[in-house]
């Protein structure tokens, strides 16, 4: 532990040679940049649960295929597509 880190940086590379960082772009660097880009873009990832009941409604309505109703992807283009269709039309909460 006595050596500097350029004199570890020497002994792993050599000299001459400049040390190489290691770059390893993994699921979760991907999703980091992904949040990120969204983040710049002025968006806002949410994680929630989706309960039987709201799976059943997306079904009955026809925005969700029945078939797929334990499909993460196709639940959360289900309520993208609902979400997306309710701010077309401007729809108000109730009340």
């Amino acid at each position: 532990m006595g050596r500097s880190i350029s004199a570890r940086k020497r002994a792993m590379h050599g000299p001459d040679e400049a040390p190489v960082a290691r770059v390893r772009s993994g699921r979760g660097a991907a999703r980091m940049r992904r949040h990120r880009s969204l983040k710049r873009q002025g968006g806002v990832a949410v994680n929630f649960v989706v309960g039987a009941d709201a799976v059943r409604s997306l079904i009955e309505l026809g925005w969700l295929d029945p078939a797929r109703r334990s499909d993460r992807e196709a639940v959360t283009g289900a309520i993208v597509a609902l979400a997306t269709r309710a701010l077309a039309l401007r729809l108000r909460p109730a009340g």
